[in-house]
């Protein structure tokens, strides 16, 4: 299925006094600006940070653990699609889902105990401003009708999760700006072998991606 260095390097630039260009604006102190122009102006680093367009992807609280900053699996940098349109087929109907994937693993990364895969999958007949549920994707019909996750974690063995009572709110679809924003939250089981371990929950689930995948574009 289609990975907190480059916050640290941004730091480190707005604190140098000798600052590279970084995606094509020039980021400069206000004592560089002082020295160059030999005037009083003052640079607002936030604008300057917003310019930038830093993807804030997807975060979560999974049982008590946070999680921020998660990924899809197969992301490098600014040039890897952040969404993905995968195409389901049922008695012979298509059905577009959108899938928002976000893992602390990427495709250099290396899995730890707690690592974690999220898959949410939209279909297209909600991608539009709303709530609607969030149904367990290892037991809902790909038939376009309904939204739903997947939950898995890669340090776990042969634990599986089942998910109850989920919901998902879509608080910006734009495809303008071709941008989706949201929240997430449900319920989860851990089944073990023989054993049935939970409920767990996932709260405080957001995301924020750009909608660019084909199909969008």
């Amino acid at each position: 299925m289609q990975k907190l260095a480059p916050l640290l390097l941004l730091l480190m630039v707005l604190v140098s006094c000798t600052v590279e260009p970084v995606d094509s604006i020039q980021i400069r102190t206000t004592s560089e600006i002082l020295n160059t122009n030999n005037t009083t102006t003052v640079v607002d680093d936030t604008t300057v940070l917003n310019n930038l367009n830093i993807p804030t992807f997807m975060s979560a609280n999974l049982n008590g653990f946070q999680y921020d900053g998660l990924k899809p699996m197969d992301y490098v940098d600014g040039s890897t699609n952040e969404s993905k349109v995968e195409v389901y087929t049922i008695e012979q109907s298509n059905y577009n889902y959108l899938l928002l994937q976000g893992s602390d693993i990427t495709s250099n990364g290396v899995v730890a105990a707690n690592s974690i895969i999220i898959d949410l999958r939209i279909p297209q007949g909600q991608w539009n401003v709303g709530t609607y549920d969030l149904q367990d994707g290892n037991s809902v019909i790909m038939n376009g009708n309904n939204s739903c996750v997947d939950l898995y974690n890669l340090g776990s063995g042969l634990k599986t999760h089942s998910i109850t009572n989920g919901s998902i709110t879509i608080t910006e679809f734009d495809t303008v700006n071709r941008v989706i924003r949201g929240t997430f939250n449900f319920t989860y089981y851990i089944q073990n072998d023989m054993a049935v371990e939970g409920p767990y929950t996932l709260t405080t689930g957001t995301f924020n991606y750009k909608l660019d995948a084909p199909n969008f574009l």
